[in-house]
């Protein structure tokens, strides 16, 4: 801590503020143990939400005499393997082993316990070591300092804390609606179009009578694979800044490109490649690993000198028959994800292949047609990036208050 501790606020621990108790699994070679009215928590119950939805496993009162029942608003923390995560169990529960259950005494307030157990996450899994399967016992969780204020600014700390997770799950869930809205339009509007009454049965199903179905390389869609030869970058090539940003896999998610941990080439590596190199309007696939994830390189993107990695292909727009931005918006289409499940190879990293890819089918509408199906579904993808956008500032904001609430770097008033 580089600053004063405020007037009023201790230098304490966990053990001295709460009970801490690690769960205990009731055997589950017995019927009569399980599936009651008491919820049984695991670590695969406790997600990004604060307080433990509804739990996979119940267990009824026998089972629940083999462990140990704990009251509503204690704080549960994962502490094998996954470490660090934690939620508020909201109802009487029985958690497994590889959750320590901290239980708040009169002197913390348990929302504020929650947000000073999510504050020091990345600590308890540095106290986790790196050992196969990282572990914090209830020991070294109940020597965890911890700095308190008083009780009525713990609660209002909390309260500050917590009207910024409720915008957040807001956010969530509207995110999470427009996500569903926006596959089934695409799977509407794909094949039926607007306003068509006549349609024929083809090898994607049924689609409006004027519409043809093509393979990918016969719609004038050129399929560039990067350059893998020896001039390709090697670990000690890439920088922070740098001529040419040099696209990684972290750069392309199934909500197309995200500009975090950018890594650039120089001017002069640049050079010495001969394929890879992105042109506005070009399109970007995944290929290798975690396949199918599309970005789209329009004017938008704020780098001029961009090339793919060895595990991307670019998908050039030559044709006459498709608008590329109709064509963007059919290829994050269930109709081409379809395809990709089905046809992508390989279980320890599946893949796809340039001779795959070409053999993608399209249904591809009249071009008159296409800027209209495509405003509608561009209105849908819009609205899901700016929620998004929403939510990562609001990410920020949570972010920010609690390294200056939990720390007493700024202060609240009560």
């Amino acid at each position: 801590m580089t600053h004063e501790v405020p007037d009023g606020w201790t230098v304490t621990n966990v053990s001295s503020v709460c009970s801490v108790v690690t769960g205990k699994t009731p055997s589950t070679k017995n019927p009569d143990f399980w599936d009651g009215d008491i919820p049984f928590v695991t670590p695969s119950d406790i997600d990004d939400r604060k307080y433990v939805p509804s739990t996979l496993r119940s267990i009824t009162n026998l089972g629940a005499e083999k462990s140990k029942i704990i009251p509503k608003n204690s704080v549960a923390v994962t502490c094998i393997a996954s470490i660090g995560k934690n939620a508020i169990i909201k109802e009487p529960s029985v958690t497994n082993q590889q959750i320590n259950i901290l239980i708040p005494t009169d002197k913390v307030d348990f929302q504020l316990l929650y947000y000073l157990m999510e504050h020091n996450a990345g600590t308890l899994r540095g106290m986790a070591g790196t050992t196969a399967v990282p572990i914090v016992n209830k020991t070294l969780l109940s020597e965890l300092p911890l700095l308190l204020p008083p009780l009525p600014e713990q609660k209002k700390i909390a309260e500050v804390l917590s009207s910024v997770d409720e915008a957040i799950a807001a956010t969530k869930a509207v995110i999470d609606q427009t996500k569903q809205v926006k596959k089934g339009l695409l799977q509407t509007l794909l094949t039926k179009g607007i306003g068509h009454t006549k349609f024929k049965q083809t090898e994607l199903g049924e689609i409006p009578e004027s519409w043809e179905i093509l393979k990918l390389s016969d719609s004038g869609i050129s399929v560039i694979d990067g350059d893998r030869g020896k001039a390709y970058p090697k670990a000690a090539d890439f920088t922070d800044e740098g001529y040419c940003l040099f696209l990684s896999a972290k750069n392309i998610t199934k909500d197309g490109f995200r500009w975090v941990n950018n890594q650039f080439i120089g001017e002069e590596r640049h050079g010495l490649l001969r394929k890879g190199a992105l042109s506005r309007e070009d399109i970007v696939l995944t290929t290798r690993g975690t396949v199918g994830n599309i970005g789209y390189y329009d004017h938008s993107v704020p780098y001029d000198v961009v090339r793919i990695n060895s595990g991307m292909v670019i998908l050039r727009n030559n044709g006459n028959c498709l608008s590329t931005g109709f064509l963007y918006l059919l290829l994050n289409s269930p109709i081409v994800h379809q395809q990709i499940d089905q046809l992508a190879f390989g279980s320890a990293q599946p893949q796809l292949t340039v001779k795959v890819i070409k053999d993608f089918l399209l249904p591809v509408p009249p071009l008159a047609e296409q800027p209209d199906l495509a405003a509608l579904l561009q209105n849908c993808f819009e609205t899901l990036t700016a929620n998004e956008e929403s939510l990562a500032e609001l990410e920020n904001l949570k972010s920010g208050l609690m390294s200056d609430l939990l720390t007493g770097r700024k202060l609240v008033e009560v």
